[in-house]
């Protein structure tokens, strides 16, 4: 909660008043993606229990990987080749 309320608290110092989004534990897939998709955001914090604690969030990425078969280690290995890659110049 206190996580959440900072980020409240942020956004509304610079101006922006833009309340974090959120699902329960037990939203659908499909809402969650009507979610993102409606609000233009990339991320959304899953609450649980009475006083709605964070307990995870769901990316943009982790839809999506719901539906595209993804090698073991293919993000990590594409990207960390290219950071080792930039290091070494």
């Amino acid at each position: 909660m206190d996580f959440m309320t900072t980020i409240a608290s942020t956004t509304e110092e610079a101006g922006n008043v833009i309340q974090p989004m959120t699902c329960h534990l037990n939203s659908a897939l499909g809402s969650v993606i009507h979610t993102l998709a409606a609000k233009s955001v990339h991320r959304i914090y899953v609450v649980a229990g009475q006083e709605d604690e964070v307990v995870g969030v769901i990316t943009l990425r982790d839809v999506i990987s719901c539906f595209i078969f993804e090698p073991p280690n293919h993000f990590d290995n594409y990207f960390g080749f290219t950071v080792k890659e930039m290091l070494n110049k």
